[in-house]
């Protein structure tokens, strides 16, 4: 069930509950109006009884017919206002209360977080002082924190010291806990701080959020993977088998450069049941240039799934694998236009005789976005060559003033 679904049941249920307890409590408060029980009751109860019979009296009088409209109506009325005035008086108080008990906390949070880092420091550059104990009784939150914030400015032999006390403070075992939290965003906070501090002890318990049902968790999970394990960095991907995004995609090759991550072998996930992920490994490929295995990419032309098909044949026009030529003109004739664009990008840019005669063969197209494809991808000396031997339409015409027009980008 999606998760729209539920949350509409769940608005819908609780509106359901609301209403009938409102509609209860007027019932029973036209009762109490109406009764004299108030009278044996407390002050205020009293007060606010001939309160609420005064205002009866005012507006349909002292004795009025029990049956008429209006006299069954006005306590329903009387009710809501006053739900309403009071509620509207409660959740100002509630949030100036809220406010100043915020003001107040991260006062003393701060004056807090200011002592843990001298703390911190004092124990780096004073390693033999009282404050390793000192640090132990401090809230434990507060404390990585702030060993993670000192630790993204330090490095060499003071980073080492700092990572050794996050470990002498057994901090990563209050990590490893809260990763296994039941609640995803203390999952996806102590990811990133699992990361931020190398913890590569916690790569088994990381390893089972790389398929988590919430897209956060799981994108944090395999960055922090591949930060990590340094021996096998890109070895979650057999593991995976829900979409990994084009956002998470980015960010792992961002990571692997700023990272200097090894860059592993791609093509041996090529084959993978996810095809996703089969997307990623073509991107890397192309992105790192692996040639090596081009005869794997070369069998993806024939993929059942069209976005891997597609990435492949970006792969095949990046890199350059003149081998896919005969593949890509057996399999044209059966593909969507998508494909068969790309397909023109890539023999063009082959531009082998016989890549050339299979363009002038289809030129000119019925379709528009063909004729444009092989007149931009050729080279020059090539679409001159191809345009003096097929019989020119309006369409091609068009092309090639807008093509020679060098105002145009």
């Amino acid at each position: 069930m999606y998760n729209y679904t539920k949350l509409i049941i769940k608005t819908t249920a609780s509106f359901i509950i609301v209403m009938v307890l409102l509609i209860a409590g007027a019932f029973m408060f036209r009762e109490w109006i109406f009764s004299q029980q108030y009278l044996q009751e407390n002050a205020f109860l009293k007060a606010a009884g001939e309160g609420y019979q005064n205002m009866m009296t005012y507006f349909i009088g002292d004795n009025p017919p029990r049956n008429i409209a209006i006299n069954y109506i006005f306590p329903f009325v009387l009710f809501f206002m006053s739900v309403s005035i009071l509620s509207i008086i409660s959740l100002v108080f509630l949030l100036i209360s809220r406010r100043i008990y915020k003001s107040i906390a991260l006062k003393r949070r701060m004056k807090k977080v200011d002592v843990i880092q001298d703390l911190i420091l004092d124990y780096l550059y004073e390693p033999d002082t009282i404050t390793f104990e000192t640090l132990r009784g401090e809230k434990k939150k507060l404390v990585i924190g702030e060993m993670v914030h000192l630790y993204g400015f330090i490095i060499g032999e003071k980073a080492e010291m700092l990572k050794k006390l996050f470990k002498d403070l057994r901090l990563d075992r209050y990590v490893a806990k809260k990763i296994n939290s039941i609640f995803w965003d203390n999952k996806l906070r102590y990811i990133n701080v699992a990361t931020a501090m190398d913890l590569a002890n916690l790569i088994f318990i990381i390893k089972k959020y790389v398929n988590s049902t919430n897209w956060h968790v799981r994108d944090a999970a395999q960055l922090s993977l591949l930060r990590l394990d340094k021996k096998y960095s890109f070895d979650f991907l057999n593991k995976v088998h829900r979409k990994i995004s084009e956002w998470q995609e980015t960010q792992m090759y961002h990571l692997i450069v700023k990272e200097s991550i090894p860059v592993d072998d791609f093509s041996k996930y090529l084959l993978s049941d996810n095809d996703s992920v089969a997307i990623l490994a073509l991107k890397l490929m192309e992105d790192f240039e692996q040639r090596n295995h081009s005869e794997k990419i070369i069998k993806l032309l024939n993929h059942k799934n069209y976005h891997v098909k597609k990435q492949a044949l970006k792969a095949i026009i990046g890199l350059n694998i003149k081998e896919a030529e005969r593949t890509i003109i057996n399999y044209y004739p059966n593909e969507k236009t998508s494909i068969q664009i790309l397909s023109i990008e890539a023999l063009a840019k082959f531009n082998t005789p016989n890549a050339l005669a299979f363009i002038k063969h289809q030129l000119p197209s019925n379709n528009f976005d063909i004729n444009k494809a092989a007149i931009k991808y050729l080279s020059n000396n090539a679409r001159e060559e191809v345009l003096s031997q097929i019989k020119w339409n309006s369409d091609i015409e068009q092309i090639v003033k807008h093509v020679n027009n060098k105002q145009l980008v």
